[in-house]
């Protein structure tokens, strides 16, 4: 795995952690704040 692909894989561990700390999150704000795609965002987050 590349560096890149290890960052962009710990940023999508902090925006997972963000949403579940959130009653209600809102995934397209988390997704832009922290810069990844909205769609793999809700794949990870799937309640």
């Amino acid at each position: 795995m590349s560096k890149n692909s290890q960052f962009n894989e710990n940023t999508i561990i902090q925006a997972c952690e963000a949403a579940y700390t959130i009653k209600t999150p809102n995934l397209s704000v988390l997704a832009y704040k922290f810069n990844i795609s909205y769609s793999t965002l809700r794949r990870r987050v799937q309640r």
